[in-house]
């Protein structure tokens, strides 16, 4: 990790309605693929797809910050169980 790297935010969110409507459209794209592809065996427990559609918004917001804010700096993620196992980052 460089200076310039940042971590990644697993926190963000989609604010505007073209944001969520950007989400909401990429959500969608992936459900298809794995339906599509047969990457499931079965449906997602209500929870899990609650948690599912967080974390590819907040990789969509993320991805979408780091663009806006310059397209030289990287993203990090940080491997560390303490990390990654907090209940914030559901």
């Amino acid at each position: 990790m460089t200076k310039r790297d940042h971590f990644f935010n697993p926190l963000r969110q989609a604010k505007t309605a073209s944001a969520k409507a950007l989400v909401a459209d990429v959500v969608h794209q992936l459900q298809s693929y794995q339906r599509h592809d047969k990457l499931r065996k079965r449906s997602r427990k209500k929870r899990d797809l609650e948690i599912f559609n967080r974390q590819i918004e907040a990789i969509i917001c993320e991805a979408i910050h780091r663009h806006l804010a310059g397209a030289d700096k990287r993203i990090a993620i940080s491997l560390s169980n303490r990390h990654l196992g907090r209940k914030d980052s559901e």
